[in-house]
């Protein structure tokens, strides 16, 4: 990532922030591949984790994703100026998870993350070094004040490593989700940056 203009108008900077998070980003111990970067086949790999039920069970829809409506997502976050998404890989090659951070807004240095990990691997500690890696990245690249989450409050793997690493809940969003002819609440937690 290339350094900050210095000296600039703040709508050059917000322009210069955005372009960058479309880049690839290297960590001590993962690397975050843009989605604007991806090639077919790990385009298909993100699209079948989507759809593994263990991952599906906690998104805020059931149906299986096309490949026609997977291609129109990476298409709309190739442009959009609040949505990214990254591919975690660790140093020896391994695709760990995803990493998204979407309603970015940098006026306000805030912005929701989302994770999950590769349903396929089961590695201990995998979801907290995805976390990690985004907290660090939302923070110490981007500057941003405050981290947001949703997640469904009968996740409660999630729920407890959230909270583990800091985030704290803000809110709940009653009944907010309908799946399999059931209301579903929403958690939000957050976690603010203490060095901002």
């Amino acid at each position: 990532m290339s350094s900050k203009p210095q000296g600039t108008d703040r709508r050059h900077r917000l322009y210069w922030t955005i372009m960058n998070l479309r880049d690839d980003f290297s960590f001590e111990a993962l690397r975050l591949i843009s989605s604007i970067h991806w090639d077919s086949r790990e385009k298909e790999m993100v699209r079948q984790w989507r759809n593994d039920d263990t991952i599906r069970q906690w998104m805020y829809h059931d149906h299986h994703i096309t490949p026609e409506e997977h291609d129109k997502f990476l298409v709309d976050l190739a442009t959009s100026p609040t949505k990214f998404l990254w591919l975690g890989k660790d140093h020896n090659g391994r695709y760990l998870g995803i990493v998204s951070l979407s309603r970015v807004d940098l006026t306000n240095k805030n912005g929701y993350i989302g994770i999950y990990t590769r349903p396929d691997l089961k590695i201990w500690g995998t979801g907290q070094l995805i976390l990690k890696t985004i907290k660090e990245l939302a923070f110490d690249t981007i500057g941003l004040h405050t981290l947001r989450v949703e997640t469904m409050e009968t996740n409660e793997n999630a729920l407890r490593l959230y909270r583990k690493l800091g985030f704290e809940e803000e809110g709940r969003l009653k009944e907010y989700v309908h799946k399999e002819g059931c209301w579903h609440s929403v958690i939000v937690l957050s976690i603010i940056n203490k060095r901002d």
